[in-house]
């Protein structure tokens, strides 16, 4: 504190019932207050003279012990506040054993009032603990105790709810070290309900356990790449789901064989043809809808160089147009399976790898033309969770990033 204090302490009922209304308490009331140009501090008295055992519910009026203490509260007149008052401990008649009042909004442990904590939680979601330190004047150690405790609080019991659709997807930890955390979404509330450390096959079957009867029945389908851990997974634990193959994720595994066989090709060209078809990457693997004018006259001359990479380009279109028709579970199953057919006459080596996952995976990339399920939304949470990895420099403590992604990316607490 300053040295310059203003001291007011209630002479009448009047302004002690203004005071206590202006700082919002209910089992305290306010007898006064000291401010200087930093700090305000209530001078705070418990409104009842008895207090209720919790173990045989008797009422006690004898008082046992009586500490005054302090707790940081929400700022007032722009300065940090707290509340100082009688933490009070009662001799049960009954059970003639001691017990602590309970003061409502202000926990027994801690430094800090229940709405403070809140406050922390509400306003400061989408910033870094060093921010919200340096903005609430806290050490880093206590904003980060502050945000992650009442996270917990918040966002205990989020993930048992019911999910119908349940998305399996995973985001690299550590770029080029092949550390992953596994992201599981509720795809018709488009959020993520859990995050897992590591991709393991036994990870996600241990998840999958932790849920009861009724939740299991409830997810009718579940989404997810062409990763074969993640199908036994399901399988094994959800035999009653049915597995849909994203079609994003089966696009983005085309467009990897895509660019690959352009790599071939561009290696066999001339050094001339080599030269003009440099960076053409992105003209074939972008959706030639989206393309602009100037990009689709450079396809076209794309095409006149090499006629290779013009049957490349038209063969990964028409398998995307598959997904894009209105077709039924047949329908699609024969219009892939002809599709496969012209892929294995192109003689591309990459592209009979992926003909061969296809055909392995044949039922469940099928599976998305019963109700057109996809992970469409989880791209964006893909890049936030980045920006959350970013904005944290990382997290040592996995269980903080989780609640991160939690806060930001889960359904509304």
């Amino acid at each position: 504190m300053c040295t310059e204090l203003r001291t007011h302490i209630a002479e009448t009922g009047e302004t002690k019932k203004a005071l206590t209304d202006l700082a919002g308490l209910k089992d305290l009331w306010v007898r006064g207050y000291e401010m200087d140009e930093e700090e305000v501090i209530w001078f705070c008295k418990n409104v009842n003279e008895v207090a209720i055992c919790p173990r045989c519910q008797q009422i006690s009026g004898e008082v046992h012990e009586r500490q005054i203490r302090m707790k940081r509260d929400l700022s007032v007149f722009g300065k940090r506040s707290y509340l100082e008052y009688e933490h009070r401990r009662f001799k049960c008649v009954e059970c003639k054993r001691p017990f602590t009042e309970i003061v409502n909004g202000i926990p027994e442990g801690g430094r800090y009032t229940e709405r403070y904590e809140k406050y922390i939680y509400d306003h400061y979601k989408e910033s870094s603990i060093a921010h919200i330190a340096r903005e609430e004047e806290l050490g880093y150690k206590a904003a980060s105790g502050i945000f992650y405790r009442e996270a917990e609080k918040r966002l205990n019991g989020l993930e048992t709810r019911q999910i119908k659709r349940l998305g399996v997807d995973e985001i690299s930890m550590l770029k080029g070290r092949k550390k992953f955390a596994l992201i599981l979404s509720d795809l018709d509330r488009n959020c993520v309900v859990d995050v897992i450390e590591e991709r393991h096959k036994e990870k996600l079957e241990a998840w999958l356990d932790k849920l009861s009867g009724p939740q299991k029945a409830a997810i009718q389908e579940v989404s997810m790449d062409m990763w074969s851990p993640y199908r036994l997974a399901v399988q094994s634990k959800l035999p009653d789901s049915i597995i849909v193959a994203d079609r994003f994720h089966v696009m983005q595994n085309l467009n990897k064989v895509v660019t690959k066989t352009r790599r071939e090709i561009q290696r066999d060209a001339s050094d001339e043809i080599k030269k003009q078809l440099k960076g053409s990457r992105w003209l074939l693997v972008k959706n030639q809808e989206d393309l602009s004018d100037d990009e689709q006259a450079s396809l076209d001359s794309l095409y006149k160089l090499s006629p290779e990479l013009k049957d490349l380009h038209l063969l990964k279109e028409s398998f995307r147009s598959i997904f894009e028709s209105q077709l039924d579970y047949d329908d699609a199953l024969w219009e892939i399976g002809d599709w496969c057919e012209q892929a294995l006459e192109s003689g591309y080596s990459k592209i009979e790898a992926f003909v061969r996952t296809l055909e392995n995976w044949a039922d469940e990339v099928t599976n998305y033309f019963h109700h057109r399920t996809t992970q469409g939304f989880v791209e964006g949470v893909n890049n936030k969770i980045k920006l959350i990895m970013r904005r944290g420099y990382g997290y040592r403590n996995f269980r903080h990033f989780v609640l991160r992604i939690l806060t930001e990316c889960g359904a509304p607490t």
